[in-house]
């Protein structure tokens, strides 16, 4: 476990609160992260804590927790800690750095920073960049939103061709009434008309009960999943542009479910469609 000093406002670090509220200076006060809560699941806003800080035992309340992805089991402390601590003040362990726009060269930057360090005769153990951390932790959730991706894409087909049959069974079996229509002088065009209705009308009636399942459903999973894999829930939120695309998706099923075997059955004469059983 981690314990850290942190500033109470910097752009440097905005830290995303799940519940409570961050640090505001006073000495007992800590904030825990995510796997800390993961951790000692017993822990709660308002508790008190003991935490050993550079051989002294001191009591804690824990005002709020914050999410972290790739990170230790943290608890976040004021700085005002360290007054309590005279050899203390003047020391830290970790520094974070924030380049100006014009300094686009990071790796130059990097190097430069760490020379001057070592010429200082600051000890060195890790100079990582901000944004090569951010790329590997992006790399880790593209693995998972790819399997997603797969899942929903084998999910389409199978939903697809289960429209396409069912429409097609449909109409097969309905070519005796189709031929009775037709020949009572409803028009091929017309019975065209119908049958895209009726497969529009299901299509659609399976795309509003896929919506409104897949909200709990999505929430569902969504939380395993980043329980399993970052011991913390997620930021759930409905895509628009999904479900419109969804529904395009469907409409274009129905036509297609629809258009070939309406196309046969119209090609039939009354005669063989009335004999069909």
């Amino acid at each position: 476990m981690d314990v850290k000093v942190a500033p109470l406002q910097t752009k440097l670090f905005l830290p995303e609160i799940l519940k409570g509220k961050w640090l505001s200076g006073k000495s007992n006060e800590v904030v825990v992260n995510n796997l800390f809560l993961s951790k000692f699941p017993d822990v709660r806003l308002g508790n008190e804590i003991t935490l050993k800080v550079n051989d002294r035992v001191k009591k804690f309340i824990v005002v709020g927790s914050i999410r972290e992805l790739f990170a230790p089991p943290t608890v976040y402390i004021s700085k005002s800690v360290l007054a309590e601590t005279p050899r203390m003040q003047g020391k830290t362990n970790n520094v974070l750095i924030d380049y100006r726009p014009g300094n686009a060269d990071m790796t130059a930057n990097s190097s430069n920073l760490e020379q001057w360090m070592q010429s200082k005769k600051y000890p060195i153990s890790l100079v990582f960049q901000k944004d090569n951390y951010k790329g590997r932790v992006i790399d880790h959730l593209v693995v998972i939103t790819s399997m997603l991706i797969m899942v929903t894409l084998l999910l389409i087909i199978v939903g697809g061709l289960g429209l396409i049959k069912t429409m097609g069974i449909n109409i097969v079996e309905r070519l005796r009434e189709l031929a009775i229509l037709r020949a009572i002088g409803v028009t091929n065009r017309k019975v065209y008309h119908l049958t895209m209705t009726e497969g529009f009308v299901i299509g659609i009636i399976s795309w509003i009960l896929s919506v409104i399942l897949s909200i709990p459903v999505s929430y569902y999973l969504g939380n395993k999943f980043f329980t399993i894999f970052f011991e913390t829930t997620l930021n759930f939120s409905i895509s628009a542009t999904g479900i419109v695309l969804w529904l395009a998706i469907i409409v274009s099923f129905s036509a297609v479910a629809v258009l070939i075997p309406a196309r046969n059955a119209t090609k039939q004469s009354v005669a063989e469609g009335l004999c069909y059983e």
